[in-house]
């Protein structure tokens, strides 16, 4: 018989948080580099809670106490300094997501599940002011094209793990299974963000456990 998904309790428990997915400006770094991270981490935080278009290039010099110059020879606009936030964002919380997912025991259709159980934990964390990437995406024309470039660059981080689980499970279509993971993923993010509650993460999970076990009941058996 094949095994199915559970979808009464957690497939996974995680103690780390993304809080630091980027990392700090600390010793051992170049003149360079320190202003480089500087920046990026400045201009991190007063994105999150400004937004792209409510954070200025002189509040961003201000907080990393960086010169103007250096910042245009580093990055060469405002809108590359957003999208290697962005990228940044991204590296780190793709890293972060891969292992938990890597350290969850069980089988592949539980591991998968795992993942928004993982996400409730990001969620629940002090730090959780949404994805920057989706929030970017969403003050639209005035952010610029580097976010919907970041998050095209984002899914194809993400996607070869899930897609080794998803051919792991058998299911028949696994790029179909991952398009709805990333999907209800998204979501989840979005509304958690929007209702100050991780219970969105949960609401996902059932959603994807009834999709996956539609997609197991399809597969050939033998």
């Amino acid at each position: 018989m094949r095994h199915m998904p559970r979808i009464d309790a957690p497939a996974a428990q995680v103690s780390a948080t993304p809080q630091t997915m980027a990392g700090k400006p600390g010793h051992g770094l170049s003149r360079t580099d320190e202003a480089r991270s500087r920046l990026l981490t400045a201009a991190e935080r007063l994105i999150c809670a400004r937004g792209i278009s409510g954070t200025g290039i002189e509040a961003i010099l201000a907080e990393a106490k960086v010169a103007k110059a250096t910042l245009y020879r580093l990055f060469g606009s405002k809108e590359a300094l957003v999208e290697a936030v962005l990228d940044r964002h991204s590296r780190g919380w793709s890293a972060w997501f891969s292992a938990r997912l890597a350290e969850t025991p069980g089988q592949a259709e539980d591991r998968l599940l795992a993942g928004f159980d993982i996400l409730g934990v990001w969620f629940r964390s002090p730090g959780f002011r949404g994805c920057p990437i989706l929030n970017a995406i969403g003050e639209g024309p005035a952010a610029g094209e580097a976010p919907r470039r970041v998050a095209a660059a984002h899914k194809t981080r993400l996607s070869p793990v899930l897609l080794s689980l998803a051919r792991e499970a058998g299911v028949p279509d696994p790029a179909a299974l991952v398009e709805t993971f990333l999907l209800l993923m998204d979501g989840a993010i979005v509304v958690a963000l929007a209702s100050g509650s991780p219970a969105p993460a949960t609401t996902a999970r059932a959603a994807f456990a009834a999709v996956l076990r539609a997609a197991l009941d399809q597969a050939p058996v033998g």
